[in-house]
């Protein structure tokens, strides 16, 4: 594999990626939000973390932290995407959690949560291969799960954290999909003590991430790297990458096919 370093999605319709990522689709009526998910802030080039605080704790006092805050930003259509889209969408979530995420070490996300039907870690079959034998799985409807709470939990620390599964290193996002038009959304789980940043910073920085493309098309140019990636999120406080977790993202994204 080549250098994660030297990662870029396939460059012909990146730009066009990032703008459909970041700027919202007028017309809503055929996609609506799930109810289950918060009203989330309309992404704009005026929007600042003052007003993204704001947003969250008024939904936070009306509705409680038992739900999902839609991140418009992070909406797209998996079954009109090019190849280029579904990477850069398979990337952008576990770079955003491992670069802007400051968790507590509540182990909230280790255990059950109020979503009725998440019961436990959904594995890939080689993620199960490599854990079946460091703990107790279960199937069900022909899934492996690593049911809540956590078998690997140890106190509030992951006893194997190298070998946490993506469902883990999601998280505090969590997917939604309208399966009458193929669109996908992530939303950030409100629960999380992290969470609340966590959502302030993603909104900042994927709007700083489409001026950037915006720029660098009007010069003539297109795709980016880790070193621009990591240029723009430096006055956010960013956590430093491992390089073990940038690979881990990087075979992720290249094998979307």
């Amino acid at each position: 594999m080549k250098d994660p370093k030297e990662f870029t999605p396939e460059k012909p319709d990146l730009l066009s990626a990032v703008r459909n990522i970041v700027a919202r689709e007028t017309d809503h009526s055929a996609s609506p939000i799930p109810e289950s998910v918060g009203r989330a802030e309309e992404p704009h080039d005026g929007l600042t973390r003052s007003q993204l605080e704001q947003h969250w704790d008024q939904e936070a006092a009306q509705f409680g932290v038992e739900r999902i805050m839609g991140v418009p930003s992070l909406r797209f259509n998996w079954r009109t995407a090019g190849v280029a889209q579904k990477r850069l969408m398979t990337f952008l979530p576990f770079y955003l959690v491992s670069r802007f995420l400051k968790c507590q070490g509540c182990s909230q996300c280790c255990r059950p949560n109020f979503l009725y039907w998440d019961k436990g870690i959904v594995l890939s079959r080689d993620e199960a291969l490599r854990l079946k034998h460091l703990c107790k799985l279960e199937k069900r409807n022909g899934k492996t799960i690593m049911k809540y709470p956590c078998p690997l939990l140890n106190g509030k620390r992951c006893s194997h954290y190298k070998l946490r599964p993506a469902g883990c290193r999601f998280f505090p996002f969590n997917k939604w999909q309208d399966e009458a038009t193929g669109e996908e959304g992530l939303g950030i789980l409100m629960h999380c003590p992290a969470a609340k940043e966590f959502y302030v910073t993603v909104n900042l920085f994927m709007l700083r991430l489409h001026r950037f493309m915006q720029d660098r098309a009007e010069a003539g140019g297109d795709g980016f790297n880790f070193e621009e990636l990591d240029g723009l999120s430096a006055d956010f406080s960013p956590n430093k990458i491992s390089p073990e977790d940038l690979r881990y993202m990087v075979l992720k994204a290249e094998a979307v096919r």
